[in-house]
């Protein structure tokens, strides 16, 4: 019985030891997923992996999905992608570019559809004790796009 009882400690211990290493934090992780409320999209989700890293600096691209709201109160779709530079660790400043591919009905006859390139400069928050992930960022210089907002906010878990 002593015997069975150690090897099931030694056991317990080496997954749990593992479990403790399969923990990231958000500074450790390479991907993300995103909810956006604005921005690229009235609401959209995203999935962001990190491209290069170094110490301070690290680039990143997002590929997301969401619906839009177009004239009046109709309801579309949207797919956005960005790339951008980021300065800092835990918090850093976002600099890039992006573009949405939307479709959204303008009236009940006709369908509007588009595709815009903008610059992004944001903030960015990535915890070092959970994998929780903030992003605020505003789309300067607009392109006249009728479904996309100049500012969006993003909260994330990182894995």
């Amino acid at each position: 019985m002593k015997k069975q009882l150690f090897c099931f400690a030694i056991i317990l211990v080496h997954f749990s030891a593992n479990a403790q290493s399969m923990r990231k934090n958000a500074l450790e992780s390479k991907n993300a997923i995103y909810l956006s409320l604005l921005g690229e999209g009235t609401l959209s989700a995203h999935y962001n992996r990190m491209l290069y890293e170094k110490r301070e600096f690290f680039v990143d691209g997002k590929i997301g999905i969401g619906l839009v709201s177009g004239r009046g109160e109709s309801i579309g779709k949207c797919i956005s992608h960005s790339v951008s530079a980021n300065f800092g660790q835990r918090h850093s400043l976002e600099l890039g570019f992006g573009g949405t591919y939307y479709q959204a009905s303008a009236n009940f006859y006709e369908e509007e559809d588009g595709y815009g390139l903008y610059p992004i400069m944001g903030y960015k928050f990535r915890s070092a004790s959970s994998r929780f992930t903030f992003r605020v960022s505003t789309h300067p210089m607009k392109p006249n796009l009728s479904v996309t907002w100049p500012i969006s906010v993003s909260f994330g878990l990182a894995f």
